[in-house]
Parts: structure tokens; sequence; C-alpha cells
């Protein structure tokens, strides 16, 4: 009996964490509740197929494009959002910001958000127009705005 008691135990201990747990960020993304046009999220992709890096770095357009929030970013790095983002084209440029200590960045954006939104290296930039590409360390909108 003490056996079978302490196994259930066990077995509940395993299964707690398992059912509290957060989902990832980006399956929060997925949500009705969490899509344009209240928020959009951005993600740090792998540029072979774009799929979400998991644990990498990550921001949300919240509040019709009035608050953007990022987190893991390279601290101490200059980082400008676009909106209408495009290789070769150019983009309207919604905010400048350099990363805290933390890699973090919070900032309110200008414009309103449209097509696709992206938060690139400030370096990559020369004015609105992309002078160098470096993907794996951009952050890419998980849904694109009409």
């Amino acid at each position: 009996m003490k056996k079978r008691t302490l196994f259930i135990v066990l077995l509940m201990m395993l299964a707690i964490p398992t059912v509290l747990a957060k989902p990832p960020i980006y399956q929060k993304a997925r949500s009705a509740y969490n899509n344009f046009p209240k928020n959009l999220y951005l993600f740090e992709k792998d540029p072979s197929d774009w799929s979400v890096v998991d644990g990498g770095a990550w921001g949300k357009l919240n509040d019709y494009g009035r608050v953007f929030n990022a987190f893991h970013l390279e601290p101490g790095t200059s980082y400008t959002l676009l909106y209408d983002a495009e290789w070769g084209g150019t983009n309207y440029i919604a905010g400048q910001v350099v990363t805290d200590s933390q890699g973090t960045i919070h900032m309110k954006p200008t414009g309103t958000p449209t097509g696709k939104v992206w938060l690139v290296l400030s370096s990559d930039l020369s004015g609105n127009t992309f002078i160098a590409w470096n993907p794996t360390e951009y952050l890419f909108e998980y849904n694109v705005l009409p």
C-alpha cells in the first residue's frame, strides 16, 4: 500500500509542472485574443525555413501600435522598428531605440502599423533603406497586417 501511495504522489509531482507550465509565447500569438488589431507578436525566426526560434528573442506591438516591448535581444544594441518592411524597398521607421543591459526594449512607436512589421539592427539601415541583411538578428511579425 505504501509503495502504491508513494508512486501516486510521485506521478502527481511530475504532472503538476506540466499542467501549470505556460505555453511558449508563439503559441499565445496564435490565439484569437492576442492577434492584431490589438496585439501583434514579433519573433526571432530561422531564415532557412522562417520558423519561430524556440526560446529566442520576441516582441509585442500592443494597444493598436501605441506600445512596443521586446525581450532577449543583444544588450546595448540599437534597433529600429519598421512598418511596411521590405528588403530593397522604402520602409517606414516607427522608432529607434537602444536595448538596456537586459536586452529589453520599451518604446512608443509613431505611425500606424501596416504590412510587415520588423525590428532590425539600426546599423543595417541607411535612412529607411537596408544596406545589410542579418535576419538572424531581427524580429519578424507573426502575422502580416493588412
